[in-house]
């Protein structure tokens, strides 16, 4: 599979991927490289936002990588998942003036070592209601075997999730998503905490909030005021198109969580300090298990907002 972006991030690559390898069906390999570069980059945090620096003519960042990954699947329910990359990075000078920390050295090469268990037992992966996930991730940067290889941290990052059918149209669902860094020390570009991906507490949707250590809560409770309901769509002849599946759910949401950053940035008053957020929402859940969630809630500052997701809260 060729990889191809063009933008202020370009990315061009070849993947190759065997699902199995083996007559069990258990193993499968991958492979992938090629080289990405970006011309609008965040080179620093200050007052929990991110301040990004653009240059249209030339790429701030340069990275030659290369990926060889093993997925061992025993049963339907577990998943262990070995990479082992290679990335050759070109910074400007511009980024590390801007913040001294962004990288460390302009011309960085490492080697990272990544571990991912998962162990899912849900309903329905797009919005589940019964059932419970947990995953473990493990990465390690950097092994000193290359002359620029000036890097050198690991972390782990887990996560679980529980839901339960309270009672006829009643369900709750809680989450713990929690990452824990050692104390070597994180260039900026490597480093994330809370704002990225499905780490983030409701009602803190606009900030990033740095942080080698974290964790937060999540916990919704709903009512299905439509309950699954199937409708036959007449006019598409084939079966498996032509049934559209929908429901709606209300639910109220409480997240807590904390960030711990012993690096310091600017003014970030965020970090190292309780995180809580509440709020209502309503879910609906349609065609080929899209989801889009309207949500209204308030913050510990007293800020207030309404955010639109197109996943499953927890």
């Amino acid at each position: 599979m060729f990889m191809f972006k063009k933008g202020y991030d370009e990315l061009y690559g070849i993947s190759y991927k065997i699902p199995y390898i083996n007559k069990r069906k258990t193993i499968g390999l991958g492979i992938s490289g090629g080289f990405s570069g970006n011309h609008e980059v965040p080179y620093n945090t200050a007052e929990n936002h991110q301040l990004f620096y653009k240059e249209k003519e030339q790429y701030l960042v340069k990275n030659i990588f290369s990926t060889f990954h093993v997925v061992y699947r025993k049963g339907i329910f577990s998943t262990h998942t070995f990479h082992l990359s290679y990335n050759d990075y070109l910074f400007s000078d511009t980024l590390n003036h801007l913040n001294p920390d962004f990288s460390l050295i302009n011309h960085l090469q490492y080697f990272t070592f990544f571990y991912l268990f998962k162990r899912d037992h849900r309903d329905i992966k797009a919005y589940p209601l019964n059932g419970n996930y947990f995953d473990l991730e493990v990465v390690k940067h950097g092994f000193n075997l290359l002359k620029r290889e000036k890097i050198n941290m690991a972390f782990i990052h887990a996560s679980y999730r529980k839901y339960w059918e309270i009672s006829k149209r009643w369900y709750y669902a809680g989450g713990v998503n929690t990452k824990i860094s050692t104390s070597a020390f994180q260039p900026y570009f490597l480093g994330q905490g809370l704002g990225y991906g499905n780490d983030y507490v409701r009602a803190y949707e606009y900030y990033v909030i740095d942080g080698q250590n974290f964790i937060v809560g999540k916990s919704n409770l709903k009512f299905a005021i439509i309950p699954t309901k199937v409708k036959k769509i007449p006019f598409i002849p084939f079966r498996k198109f032509s049934l559209l599946h929908y429901s709606l759910y209300t639910n109220l949401l409480v997240d807590v969580g904390y960030a711990y950053d012993r690096q310091g940035s600017i003014n970030n008053k965020l970090s190292n300090t309780f995180l809580f957020g509440t709020g209502i929402g309503l879910d609906f859940v349609t065609y080929y298990d899209k989801v889009f969630r309207f949500e209204y809630s308030i913050n510990k500052l007293g800020e207030n907002g309404f955010f639109v997701h197109f996943v499953a809260p927890i």
